[in-house]
């Protein structure tokens, strides 16, 4: 089993080295970056689990917009939609 995890990791670094020298804006690196790392988990999460982006939020508090939030497929989501603020999709 370790040597299976060892050549992941070692394949998932190169691929994350070769990202980054067609990345040079520091927006667009981030943005490579978050876009490796759902692909990564999207490989290897359950089928119940599901990808997203947002807010957490409760009656206390609401965090800062997250680039990944990993959820339960059967936990219903609020979602505000774009259109509802007049942005484009």
């Amino acid at each position: 089993m370790e040597r299976v995890a060892d050549h992941y990791a070692g394949e998932l670094d190169a691929q994350f080295r070769t990202l980054n020298h067609f990345a040079a804006h520091a927006g667009e690196i981030g943005r490579a970056h978050e876009t490796f790392l759902r692909g990564v988990l999207l490989r290897f999460l359950p089928e119940d689990l599901r990808l997203g982006t947002g807010f957490v939020a409760s009656p206390e508090w609401t965090s800062r917009q997250q680039d990944i939030l990993i959820y339960r497929r059967d936990y219903t989501r609020p979602k505000i939609s774009e259109l509802e603020f007049g942005l484009p999709t």
